[in-house]
């Protein structure tokens, strides 16, 4: 149930998206956020409620979304999609690409420092390179690289 009421609100932010035409890059901007965490929160939950670390189609599509919506973005402040859409990344083009609006948020001027999330994605990175042959549980992925930082991370 959750899952659909977060397609619907994707899916609303799209149309409004193709509808509006006079937005502004702000206004833009903040609806990329939007469908960012919208992305992120289906792809938590379809991984953390169904306790399924493998591959998806379903995942897969709302990676590549957000991935395109990355491609767009000159920053991301926001720690819990990078995070989690990040945590997604397996090729090396889209390790890169989650590097790259990283660094450039805090070349900006970005609100905070986003060392600890780029630590904490490098971690499930190598946590996945180490583990090619089978998939780990997502849930203990998490919790292992979470738990092995010195600070609790905020990701709001």
């Amino acid at each position: 149930m959750l899952e659909r009421e977060l397609s619907k609100a994707y899916e609303e932010l799209d149309q409004v998206e193709s509808i509006d035409l006079t937005s502004t890059t702000k206004q833009m901007s903040e609806r990329a956020t939007l469908k960012l965490f919208v992305l992120s929160a289906l792809v938590y939950l379809e991984r953390a409620s169904k306790q399924f670390s493998g591959q998806s189609p379903k995942i897969e599509t709302w990676v590549a979304r957000a991935f395109c919506i990355f491609s767009q973005m000159q920053t991301c402040n926001n720690p819990f999609p990078l995070f989690i859409i990040g945590a997604e990344a397996t090729t090396d083009s889209r390790r890169q690409a989650i590097i790259e609006i990283v660094e450039r948020t805090e070349q900006l001027g970005g609100m905070r420092s986003l060392a600890c999330v780029r630590n904490l994605i490098k971690s499930i990175w190598v946590q996945d390179d180490l583990h090619i042959e089978q998939n780990l549980d997502y849930i203990r992925k998490l919790d292992f690289v979470l738990n092995s930082s010195d600070i609790l991370p905020t990701l709001a």
